[in-house]
């Protein structure tokens, strides 16, 4: 990036400020040796290469120091100069432009004049201490256009991100939530069934692992469905316990039992009539109940507890387990009747791990929606972390990018410019990155090395690293040294 692109207008009436104080011609040079301001006959060469005329400026980049040269062509730094011959100076003090503590440019004053460099002379030190500071002044500028710079940029990436994930997501099938993120050829096989599926009402059995999605899956049936304006109640069965099942799925009706609710109550199916009943964990259910919900799926009716008479109910049947239920069968733990009623169309999620091209869609979507929740910035995602991402096995599925998404925008800052490894939970320090697994200091060393490229390497910036990586200043300093970092 060209540090001085966005002031150059800026710098010329800076070295004309400082040639009207001094009273002396003014120069800037960039660090690849062009003339970037000039006054007075230097001025006509601004834009130019001056790496042949730049001996004293190449001492002064390199050393970070000013150089004052009131004798040229007679002191030891003129010695070694190959335009020696040429030089037609009288004095020359070159002061170095910072960023971030290390030199960028020059500020040349120049004198081809007795009489100014007499008038120099009595004020040599104040006029040394202003031209320093107008270097620092500049070093201000060109760190504030850098990091201006650096927000454009960052707000146009998130915009094409926001857009490019925007124009995808209504480029899909209307009738299906924003929840159901995918791009991965896997699930866009399951998508495409559940689009057959969701026309009729046959019964769904969605398996996979836990936190895949299978609650999104069976939302998307009945959200592109017939039933899509009618209720749809998710139900957990191994969250119930097994002596209110009954209540809870049949209901009861006023003074049932002892302790009931004098009101009575509605049971999950009659919450979800002419809608979708998902019973989510159906493999948890108890046998004793297992009788009862083949012939409610059956027969269309129940008789909730202390009535007199059956009740139409008309719910669609979705349900789900992350356990074998097959398995489940030929143990005598779940009826086989039931399990070939709840599996008339069986859909499988495959887990994140067999479809990383899913990754980066989630962990973008997930972190716009908590930054937006959270009400703060949305962050880029630096190439490392979503290196990180992807080649990490998500034993937790979506439910796990949930979390991590979740985490993420709770430590970051606004003053963070984007997601960077340090930002990550612990268990990504084992993440292996390219197919190449990595140590826990060479992770380490790249956390740093990132921030080191955000932040900067002033004393300030590294107290910001290390309130980020959570360790004392000292700890960061040793750990610069270990990694040859300093």
């Amino acid at each position: 990036m060209d540090l001085f692109a966005g002031i150059l207008e800026e710098l010329e009436k800076y070295a004309a400020t400082i040639s009207e104080v001094i009273n002396m011609d003014v120069e800037m040079m960039d660090a690849d040796f062009v003339r970037i301001a000039g006054t007075g006959r230097l001025r006509e060469k601004v834009g130019l290469d001056m790496s042949g005329e730049s001996h004293v400026y190449r001492k002064v980049l390199a050393t970070g120091e000013t150089l004052v040269i009131l004798q040229p062509r007679e002191e030891d730094i003129c010695a070694s100069c190959p335009g020696k011959s040429r030089c037609r100076e009288i004095l020359e003090v070159s002061t170095p432009i910072l960023f971030r503590e290390k030199p960028i440019g020059v500020i040349g004053l120049i004198c081809f004049d007795e009489a100014q460099k007499m008038e120099f002379l009595p004020k040599k030190d104040a006029y040394i201490r202003f031209l320093q500071q107008m270097a620092l002044f500049i070093g201000g500028r060109v760190y504030e256009a850098f990091e201006k710079k650096k927000i454009e940029e960052r707000n146009r990436e998130l915009l094409r991100e926001t857009e490019k994930l925007k124009t995808w997501l209504e480029g899909r099938d209307e009738t299906f939530s924003k929840d159901f993120i995918f791009d991965s050829p896997e699930m866009k096989r399951v998508y495409a069934k559940i689009a057959k599926v969701a026309k009729n009402d046959s019964t769904v059995l969605i398996t996979g692992e836990s936190g895949c999605g299978k609650e999104v899956a069976a939302r998307e049936i009945h959200l592109s469905g017939p039933r899509r304006a009618e209720p749809f109640v998710a139900v957990n069965c191994g969250a119930i316990p097994e002596t209110l099942m009954e209540s809870e799925f049949f209901g009861y009706v006023k003074g049932a039992f002892t302790g009931a609710n004098p009101r009575g109550k509605t049971g999950f199916f009659e919450q979800a009539h002419k809608g979708t009943l998902f019973l989510d964990e159906i493999g948890d259910m108890p046998l004793s109940l297992q009788v009862k919900l083949l012939r409610v799926i059956q027969e269309k009716s129940l008789t909730p507890l202390g009535a007199d008479a059956p009740r139409d109910v008309d719910a669609r049947i979705i349900s789900a387990t992350n356990a074998g239920l097959e398995t489940l069968v030929e143990e005598g733990k779940f009826r086989e009747d039931l399990y070939y009623r709840l599996s008339v169309v069986p859909i499988e999620i495959p887990p994140l791990r067999e479809r990383p091209g899913d990754v980066e869609n989630l962990i973008r979507f997930f972190i716009r929606r908590y930054a937006h929740l959270f009400g703060i910035p949305t962050h880029g995602i630096s190439p490392e972390v979503m290196e990180i991402f992807r080649n990490y096995p998500w034993p937790g599925n979506i439910r796990e990018v949930k979390n991590v998404a979740e985490y993420i925008v709770n430590i970051l800052e606004e003053s963070d410019r984007e997601i960077l490894p340090a930002h990550l939970p612990a268990k990504f320090a084992s993440a292996q990155v390219a197919g190449e697994a990595k140590t826990l200091a060479q992770m380490e060393k790249e956390a740093i090395e990132a921030l080191l490229r955000a932040y900067g390497t002033r004393a300030s910036e590294k107290k910001k690293i290390a309130s980020t990586l959570g360790i004392g200043l000292a700890t960061l300093y040793r750990k610069l040294k270990t990694y040859g970092l300093c």
